[in-house]
């Protein structure tokens, strides 16, 4: 989507909010100052009451909220007020910072364990030398788009926007195919298993 041409220079109007994004659409840097000089201590607020955790913390939320705001201001509609829209962009980042949280501090609590001692029988090694050819067979079965995505963010571990952004399609879609790929993986080695 193309973003919209003011008709006339920003400093030639009362900079409304709406002013501002849509100049800031069109890469004006003044207009994105500006946005962000009005906005940012509501953001930081926001961020710093959601979250619960140190001002630096919030400090970086309020940092990837204007940086996604600028980058979806082509997109603004105008359909809420643009207070209203950045709060919105900012409440989805804490979501996710949030929930990706919980999942490392989860992996960190099982990786913190004192390992058992196993002793492996060389059945169980032949089992897992087993499994493991028919993981990898069962990856190269995959169709190549479903294959990169799920080599990009559970084995090289990008985030889904990175991931996106290497493979040059919309982050939607790279959800869509990581969750066909682990499906059709998991099916794969069920299939295996003893």
């Amino acid at each position: 989507m193309t973003a919209r041409v003011l008709p006339f220079p920003l400093t030639d109007l009362a900079e409304t909010d709406e002013a501002l994004v849509l100049a800031s659409a069109n890469g004006d840097t003044a207009a994105r100052s500006a946005l962000y000089g009005r906005h940012h201590r509501a953001v930081f607020r926001f961020c710093a009451r959601l979250n619960g955790r140190t001002t630096e913390d919030a400090q970086d939320l309020v940092q990837a909220t204007f940086l996604e705001v600028f980058r979806a201001a082509p997109r603004f509609s105008g359909n809420s007020q643009v207070r209203t829209w950045i709060l919105g962009i900012a409440a989805n980042l804490i979501r996710h910072d949030l929930r990706s949280r919980t999942r490392r501090a989860r992996f960190l609590t099982l990786w913190g364990r004192e390992p058992e001692q196993v002793t492996t029988s060389l059945e169980t090694l032949t089992l897992l030398r087993e499994g493991m050819g028919a993981l990898e067979r069962a990856l190269q079965a995959l169709p190549l788009p479903m294959r990169e995505v799920f080599v990009l963010c559970d084995v090289e571990e990008l985030r889904g926007a990175e991931a996106a952004h290497a493979l040059d399609v919309p982050e939607g879609t790279v959800w869509r195919r990581l969750h066909l790929a682990r499906k059709a993986l998991r099916a794969a080695l069920e299939e295996v298993q003893p």
